[in-house]
């Protein structure tokens, strides 16, 4: 008995489907592989971090109270970091140089880690913690600072200032990242203000009490934990009136 053979114009409409689905996936392959267009918003309250997960593979850290725009399309990688602070780990890519512009100044890199803050307007704060950096204060001229592994710059009213930071040091700034703040013989009026920033509340100190230095690591969550650690180091006094603002005086202070 002789089978049965499928009928050549029943192959038509099997071999049509077929290459539709073949050109279909070429088709999802080549969508798939164009550069993809990316732009948004973000912002992150008091006592919170993110981080974010770019298009092009980068890794963009946030602070509490900080506002980004994101920019990304085939030809640019931009961020405008409007205030706040924010830590980047920056896919390469030569062909798109990424670029983070604040109010005073921008900074300028095809792939590296950095982190930028600028907490007011006319002040530029750049950490390298790998590779290198282009950095362009607000109000300078000529050629950009280039930034290497460890450097730090402090930029405002168009003086800028490089610093190397020892491995320690450098890791104090960026413990942010993991909850922590880190201090080593730090005056207090500075610790208070990392703790203020991150929380968006009022602390205030005496002037007797704001040069005492403080060292040690603490969770930036636990501001009473803090307060508790300072009056247990410090010959101080932490007090909280209504509004929930802190005052720290010495404990001889009337």
């Amino acid at each position: 008995m002789e089978s049965a053979r499928p009928k050549p114009w029943l192959l038509r409409p099997i071999l049509a489907g077929a290459l539709l689905t073949s050109a279909a996936a070429v088709a999802l392959v080549l969508w798939l592989g164009r550069t993809p267009v990316q732009e948004a918003d973000f912002l992150t309250p008091v006592a919170q971090r993110r981080t974010l997960s770019l298009a092009d593979g980068t890794l963009v850290e946030l602070n509490a109270q900080t506002s980004l725009h994101l920019h990304l399309d085939r030809d640019v990688r931009q961020v405008r970091l409007a205030s706040g602070e924010a830590f980047f780990t920056v896919a390469k890519d030569a062909s798109r140089p990424f670029l983070v512009e604040t109010p005073a100044g921008s900074v300028r890199v095809t792939g590296t880690r950095f982190d930028v803050c600028t907490e007011n307007p006319g002040r530029l704060d750049v950490t390298v913690d790998e590779g290198t950096v282009q950095v362009r204060p607000g109000g300078t001229t000529g050629a950009p600072l280039v930034l290497r592994a460890g450097d730090h710059l402090a930029a405002s009213a168009g003086d800028a200032s490089v610093q190397a930071l020892p491995p320690e040091t450098l890791a104090g700034l960026l413990a942010w990242r993991q909850g922590q703040a880190v201090f080593a013989g730090t005056p207090l009026r500075e610790a208070l203000d990392r703790f203020a920033r991150y929380h968006g509340r009022g602390f205030i100190v005496s002037p007797a009490a704001s040069e005492l230095r403080i060292g040690g690591r603490y969770s930036l969550d636990d501001v009473d934990g803090f307060l508790a650690a300072l009056e247990e180091v410090l010959p101080v006094r932490a007090t909280r009136d209504l509004s929930g603002t802190v005052q720290v005086t010495l404990r001889s202070e009337q």
